[in-house]
């Protein structure tokens, strides 16, 4: 025969009267327990007919006891518990931290510190350790790019990994704004395979916003020797497809038309060499560039695809030679992407997987 015994049974409400679901109902000085159901109820079998303390709690509520006998019925109405919990701390690494633990000698700089301020890539690299820039002039210069004192073909430079060269003689880190770069991660000495470079002396890779993420962000900035810089990039992801779309621009524009002191020249009525402060003259240079992208993130077959097109292009006037007594007068350098395999002579296709 089944055992029958006293039973006690009740509901749990908070202050709203609402039935609170889950709620741990003990009787005191026993092992006897129970929980309420969905309505709020529950009904506890005891052993005992004497005087029982039933005590009701759960998370969030401050508990309550009442005294009551075998066989009768209790209302409890829990309050809520508004004491601070124990503060937790969740640590993790961000991607500059992550570059920097690699088993490579690599400074990671994160470019948001220099967002929207008036400076390019070269003047931010500058800055780093081991790293030297020396420029020939103005914006739009020639300029040597040395880490740890090796230079030339021995440094290799990469947007997102993809070799800096593609994109057209004309793209080069003094005309790239630093609003284009999320991060800048400068190897020195070995570089990973995953850039695939023959590069001895180090490389620098550009990394872009790489955000799941619509974002919008332009920036206009005007300088001395009337320079302009301007800045666009962006980010639709269509919510039902997952299809992205990315899209920078830059615009650089300098009449460089700076003062040189101490320029040796020759003086007609005098018959003399005489030295003498002079502004620069047809020295202008500008420079441009588009790039649009489509694809997708976080599919089975590949982390992130993209396809894209870019087109940029400069006009650098040169005003003298090597030597500044040498004065060319008109001339005019024109760089323009070159013929490049999946490209046309003004526009360069490309496209990346990381699996």
């Amino acid at each position: 025969m089944a055992q029958t015994g006293p039973t006690v049974s009740g509901t749990v409400h908070s202050e709203d009267k609402l039935p609170l679901v889950g709620i741990s109902i003990r009787v005191k000085g026993s092992a006897l327990g129970t929980t309420t159901d969905t309505t709020g109820s529950f009904q506890l079998r005891v052993n005992r007919t004497e005087l029982l303390t039933i005590t009701a709690s759960g998370v969030g509520f401050l508990p309550q006891s009442k005294e009551i006998r075998a066989g009768q019925s209790v209302a409890f109405i829990l309050k809520a518990d508004s004491r601070t919990m124990n503060e937790v701390v969740v640590t993790g690494k961000t991607e500059n931290q992550q570059v920097k633990e690699q088993a490579f000698a690599v400074n990671a700089i994160e470019t948001r510190l220099f967002a929207n301020t008036n400076v390019d890539m070269n003047q931010v690299l500058n800055r780093t350790t081991g790293v030297r820039v020396r420029e020939q002039g103005g914006l739009g210069s020639d300029f040597n790019f040395s880490i740890n004192g090796l230079s030339g073909k021995a440094v290799r430079f990469f947007i997102d990994g993809i070799p800096l060269e593609v994109m057209g003689s004309s793209l080069t880190l003094n005309t790239i704004p630093v609003n284009l770069a999320e991060r800048i991660e400068v190897y020195k000495g070995v570089v990973p395979v995953s850039l695939g470079s023959d590069a001895m002396g180090g490389a620098v890779n550009l990394i872009t916003n790489q955000q799941i993420r619509n974002y919008l962000d332009a920036s206009y900035s005007y300088s001395s020797f009337n320079t302009h810089r301007a800045a666009l990039t962006g980010q639709y992801i269509h919510p039902r497809t997952g299809l992205t779309l990315r899209a920078n621009a830059f615009y650089n524009y300098s009449n460089n038309n700076y003062i040189m002191r101490g320029i040796e020249i020759w003086d007609a009525d005098r018959e003399v060499y005489v030295r003498k402060d002079l502004r620069r003259f047809h020295d202008t240079f500008q420079s441009a560039m588009g790039q649009l992208e489509v694809g997708v993130n976080n599919k089975k077959w590949a982390d992130v695809f993209f396809v894209g097109v870019s087109y940029n292009t400069s006009a650098q006037d040169i005003q003298t030679g090597t030597r500044q007594e040498v004065v060319y007068g008109a001339a005019t350098r024109h760089a323009m992407p070159g013929i490049r395999r999946f490209g046309t002579e003004k526009t360069t296709f490309w496209s990346r997987v990381w699996m």
